[in-house]
């Protein structure tokens, strides 16, 4: 899938729309731009999480302990692993999300002045 390129955007509002137009858009071109960033780093701190975690405490005799044993280290372990990565997954949804409002909202910035 192609990325989406930000300069090619800045320049086709310049070109279609003019300078001034480009200014009211340029703060929703910004945002996108740190949407994309954020959604990125939720995801590889996702993964880091979990390569951590599986790799210590997914192991065969761990596996019993972190599940079904309560109140066990392990299992606290467990269930901070989930909060973690849960927080995480979260944030990038929001971020995902939030670039459709930002899409929304430029597309609106442009139809308006057209």
């Amino acid at each position: 899938m192609a990325s989406w390129d930000a300069e090619k955007t800045r320049k086709l509002v310049r070109t279609l729309y003019g300078p001034a137009q480009l200014e009211i858009v340029r703060e929703c071109i910004s945002s996108a731009i740190y949407r994309q960033r954020y959604t990125r780093f939720h995801f590889k701190e996702i993964k880091k999480i979990l390569g951590a975690y599986t790799g210590i405490h997914l192991k065969s005799e761990y596996i019993t302990n972190s599940i079904l044993i309560e109140n066990t280290k392990e299992q606290n372990d467990f269930k901070y692993c989930q909060t973690r990565i849960g927080a995480h997954i979260i944030a990038a949804v929001q971020s995902i999300y939030s670039l459709a409002e930002i899409g929304s909202t430029l597309n609106s910035a442009l139809t308006i002045k057209k």
